[in-house]
């Protein structure tokens, strides 16, 4: 019979697991450095291209433009159901282009809550591995978790876990603008559920996180954004907390453009929605007043928007 027992070559020598551990770490570690060295690289190209001066502590482009724009769409209970597919959505800025693509469901202001959670308890914990309990995760912004939280959360995870941010850094002017680099990677590298225990093991990808993550955060108070209840009031607030001026006007359907509302709804119907919205904001004292004759819309914020 032949004998099935491992061969170890002569000039191979086996690792405990402490060693084997270690150098895991070590790679890891060396993974990590790489990725923030392409993102610092990345950001410097970028801010010699951005017209606006610093205000942030990390760098001045993302905090305004990540709250200008968007790849989370509001949606109803009946959207919440079947997450309408999208194909992607693209913004061109004064220094490239940013991509968001979100696999065969497009993402809800439901998962930017799930998103904004775990950006907070990455920042808390300066980590991007996050151990919570799905209650915990739940509890952060409905005080009474059930369920159907439950679910919600553990289907945004999915959804982040299949969305990609393309970055390009763009010189050059009309047709001869071309990308000098392009960097790709999606929110989350990984996401386990204990369905003992309930708890969750998450991993935001230190990409995402490092280019991305602090624009998505900046300028936005959580616990002012969990007192509404509204997933457009929300989005209004997201988009409002962009805009540098206590007075901001446009048009009805620019706001509704710029909220990702949907634009096949009759004006009627796009108006009433803006206007519960508004009148939540003003409830919570983020808005002084607001006014929207003949669909001109004007807001006058409570206070500038803070700057960290």
């Amino acid at each position: 019979m032949t004998d099935k027992k491992r061969i170890i070559p002569l000039n191979v020598i086996p690792l405990d697991d402490n060693e084997a551990d270690q150098d895991l770490v070590l790679l890891e570690s060396l993974k990590n450095n790489a990725i923030s060295k392409a993102v610092a690289s990345a950001k410097a190209m970028i801010n010699e291209q951005a017209p606006d001066p610093p205000e942030q502590g990390v760098f001045s482009f993302l905090p305004t433009v990540l709250t200008r724009i968007s790849p989370f769409f509001p949606m109803s209970r009946k959207e919440l159901r079947t997450h309408p597919f999208k194909t992607g959505m693209e913004w061109e800025t004064s220094w490239g282009r940013i991509t968001v693509k979100s696999g065969n469901e497009c993402l809800s202001v439901s998962d930017e809550t799930t998103l904004l959670s775990l950006l907070e308890l990455a920042k808390k914990g300066n980590t991007e591995t996050i151990e919570i309990s799905l209650y915990q995760l739940c509890k952060m912004t409905n005080p009474n978790p059930n369920k159907l939280s439950y679910k919600r959360h553990w289907g945004s995870l999915e959804r982040l876990m299949g969305t990609v941010f393309k970055l390009e850094i763009l010189k050059g002017k009309g047709k001869d603008r071309k990308p000098v680099k392009e960097m790709i990677g999606n929110i989350l590298s990984f996401a386990e559920r204990d369905h003992e225990t309930n708890i969750l093991t998450i991993v935001l990808n230190i990409y995402f996180l490092e280019m991305f993550g602090q624009g998505f955060i900046t300028n936005l108070d959580l616990k002012l954004r969990s007192r509404l209840k509204g997933d457009v009031s929300k989005s209004v607030y997201r988009f409002l907390q962009g805009q540098r001026n206590y007075e901001y006007r446009c048009h009805m359907l620019t706001m509704a453009k710029a909220i990702n509302m949907d634009l096949s709804l009759p004006n009627y119907e796009i108006r009433r929605r803006l206007r519960i919205a508004f009148r939540e904001l003003r409830k919570v004292e983020y808005l002084k007043k607001w006014t929207m004759p003949k669909d001109i819309l004007t807001v006058y914020k409570s206070a500038m928007p803070s700057k960290d």
